[in-house]
């Protein structure tokens, strides 16, 4: 991206060196949310990882966008709802594939 090129994402609209910046910063998000959710429909497939979004999102007001930005608030909401071994199990799991 050249000086002046626009970048949306994330909700906002930048140029030059701040929109290339942001925009290393959403695909690393975005490799992170990718992670995530092969780990969680790994361990527990696609019915079950749906229900998790949505609850995350429906009691914390967490959406799949703001995950990588909300990791330890979700590691703990991970443990509350599946217990300290399967939060710690889909944590290793995301990061290692990421």
């Amino acid at each position: 991206m050249g000086r002046g090129d626009k970048f949306t994402g994330g909700g906002c609209r930048l140029s030059g060196e701040a929109a290339e910046e942001r925009a290393e910063v959403c695909e690393e998000g975005d490799d992170y949310i990718r992670a995530f959710d092969k780990g969680i429909a790994h361990l527990f497939g696609p019915t079950a990882t749906r229900m998790i979004y949505d609850y995350l999102e429906r009691k914390h007001g967490i959406k799949k966008g703001d995950i990588p930005m909300k990791k330890d608030e979700i590691q703990n909401i991970l443990k509350e709802l599946l217990g300290k071994a399967t939060a710690a199990v889909v944590e290793k799991n995301s990061a290692s594939t990421h």
